[in-house]
């Protein structure tokens, strides 16, 4: 399918250096187009919420995704444990999955939102907006568009320096990459720093929401699909 195609659409380096060094694929039919949120309704900048950290007395972590241990959740509890136990009163909401561990002091678990269905779609989007930080220690990910959306509501985002993923988080910009090897402890260290500099959280927040305005957005998308689609049109015109 590669090889017959005129050009070849994909989100991030990871797959196109894949297509590349294993499919032997030209880079001239190659464009990177990088996907939008997966969400009906997004926020304009004057809906956002405006944090002001030392008003705040709980610091909102939100994990979405289905696959509990390939995402890193038992990662994300153990930083929610250790938040906690340095004194950030802390609380991590978990959407799309059951994790084992039930009883643990500010975990909250919701096993399934329906987007098609107004009232879940409406509890999405007031958690992403009531926020302070959006985290996946996940194992492996070719893409992730939970992080548009999360740049959307100008969550800075803690994950996994892994697969597609430093195209759509901008370490120490829009939030931070951690090694595979890293740890809840680290990720804690890592949200914790964040979080007692005001300057530095307020500067991710906008940087999160300006990376989705330029590039995590569908119509950016779609510019890069129309480049294919002219290419193709011209190439016809002059045979």
């Amino acid at each position: 399918i590669l090889q017959r195609s005129t050009y070849i659409l994909y989100p991030s380096d990871w797959p196109i250096k894949s297509a590349i060094k294993y499919y032997g694929i030209s880079e001239k039919k190659i464009i990177k187009a990088k996907l939008g949120p997966n969400l009906p309704q997004l926020p304009s900048k004057s809906e956002l919420k405006d944090i002001n950290i030392k008003q705040e007395k709980i610091l909102k972590l939100l994990f979405v995704g289905v696959k509990w241990n390939s995402k890193g959740g038992p990662i994300a509890i153990e930083a929610l444990k250790e938040l906690n136990k340095r004194g950030i009163n802390t609380e991590l909401t978990v959407v799309g999955c059951k994790p084992q561990e039930k009883n643990c002091s500010g975990l909250k678990i919701i096993p399934f939102l329906d987007k098609s269905n107004y009232q879940d779609l409406q509890s999405l989007y007031n958690l992403y907006n009531s926020s302070h930080f959006f985290i996946l220690p996940t194992r492996n990910e070719a893409v992730g568009i939970v992080f548009s959306e999360s740049a959307a509501f100008g969550l800075p985002c803690i994950a996994s320096n892994t697969g597609g993923i430093p195209d759509y988080i901008e370490d120490n910009i829009t939030g931070r990459l951690l090694e595979l090897s890293a740890n809840g402890k680290d990720y804690a260290d890592v949200i914790a720093s964040i979080w007692n500099d005001e300057v530095q959280y307020r500067n991710m927040k906008i940087a999160a929401r300006n990376k989705y305005e330029q590039e995590l957005n569908w119509n950016n998308w779609a510019e890069q699909f129309q480049l294919a689609l002219d290419a193709i049109n011209n190439k016809h015109s002059t045979e």
